[in-house]
């Protein structure tokens, strides 16, 4: 007869299996029934499994913090970028600038709307496009826009992107930290053929036979 049990399906539960399998091994002494290959793979397998556990769950609460971050400099780069190009539409409309300016912006002379703000590249690109435009007019002798200014929005852009490339890295970290940690649930799940315990090694190991002993291919 053999011995099976629903492995743990949590970290913790996980954790607690192989803290609890570890101290069992100590205690059992000279009656362990692990080769010692198993033993030393054991008393390795337990640690290194809390360390990766513990590294995603830092990695994950960091990628929380840098979504957050990311979040709300794309709001904001999106809130210049939408304004700068809404002030030049506007400036045209006045007629205090000609529509041909609408150009250097990528907007439309004739029917100027405003692009799509939806994406993280929607944005970045009409932020790019209100400063490359912005440069472009003003280098030619127009009069610089006062509200939102080229430098405010330069650096909603440079604060958005700076996000998005720290969440992309933490991302990454939490991938790598979940990835070594669920490394090692697959260490410790057993082999579709795992020995089988004899019905003589549920009793007391003082009555057990000298030849219970777990085989290991």
């Amino acid at each position: 007869m053999g011995i099976s049990r629903r492995l743990p399906n949590s970290n913790i539960g996980r954790k607690t299996a192989l803290r609890s399998a570890q101290q069992q091994q100590n205690n059992a002494g000279a009656g362990t029934v692990l080769t010692p290959q198993t033993a030393a793979r054991l008393k390795k397998i337990e640690p290194d499994y809390e360390k990766a556990m513990n590294n995603a769950t830092v990695a994950g609460a960091q990628s929380g913090d840098a979504g957050n971050a990311k979040d709300g400099a794309q709001i904001a780069c999106r809130l210049y970028a939408n304004h700068g190009l809404q002030t030049i539409m506007m400036a045209v409309e006045r007629e205090e600038i000609p529509a041909s300016a609408l150009l250097l912006y990528q907007l439309d002379e004739s029917s100027p709307t405003l692009p799509p703000l939806g994406t993280e590249q929607e944005i970045i690109t009409a932020a790019e496009n209100f400063l490359t435009g912005e440069a472009t007019r003003t280098s030619a002798g127009g009069t610089a826009l006062p509200m939102p200014t080229s430098a405010q929005v330069q650096a909603k852009l440079d604060a958005f992107t700076a996000a998005v490339n720290t969440n992309f890295a933490v991302g990454n970290n939490t991938l790598i930290g979940s990835g070594l940690r669920d490394g090692f649930i697959v260490k410790i799940k057993p082999s579709p053929n795992p020995p089988q315990l004899p019905a003589s090694f549920l009793l007391p190991r003082h009555k057990r036979p000298n030849a219970c002993q777990l085989s290991e291919n």
